[in-house]
């Protein structure tokens, strides 16, 4: 997947972090540590925006970015992920786009960035001589940078999470 372990080259997951065995640490632990991380502050923003859903009536909208932000981050932050599960994501973020038209864009980019992994992987598995005969620099260049764009995006979709609350926050206030 072109996920945050791209860079790490797909290296085996049960390799410690940089080759240093601090407390053997992994870059599996890693991942679902980050992943957890997600989940609990997924569960305080969901609990927060309890309190503003009669007020504000946007418990859809609350919902069906907490859903893709998470099946995003099941998709960025473990280990062992395949390029398929970033598809279930679209469908919750395709929701909420009819429902928050500011992030249409981040849908579009992450489908353009879903197809390229799928791309490369049908690529990779169906044509193997059309994929030995595109030099390794193109291809690692291609993993390293629809990574770092998907790890961006990934960022500026949970930066909503952040910013849905400030603004349910102020709009209780006034």
């Amino acid at each position: 997947a072109f996920n945050i372990w791209g860079w790490a080259n797909w290296e085996r997951d049960y390799d410690t972090f940089l080759g240093i065995n601090f407390l053997g640490i992994n870059y599996k632990v890693i991942g679902l540590v980050l992943l957890g991380i997600l989940l609990v502050w997924l569960g305080v923003f969901l609990y927060q925006q309890r309190h503003f859903d009669s007020v504000r009536g946007d418990s859809l909208r609350v919902s069906s970015l907490a859903a893709a932000t998470m099946l995003l981050g099941f998709f960025m932050l473990p280990t062992r992920m395949h390029e398929r599960y970033m598809l279930y994501s679209l469908a919750f973020l395709a929701l909420a786009i009819a429902l928050i038209p500011m992030i249409k864009w981040l849908y579009w980019s992450f489908t353009i960035t879903g197809a390229a992994n799928i791309g490369y992987v049908y690529l990779r598995y169906n044509y193997e001589s059309i994929y030995n005969a595109i030099p390794e620099l193109w291809l690692q260049s291609l993993i390293y940078i629809v990574s770092a764009v998907n790890v961006i995006l990934f960022l500026v979709l949970l930066s909503h999470t952040f910013r849905l609350q400030a603004l349910s926050s102020v709009s209780l206030k006034s």
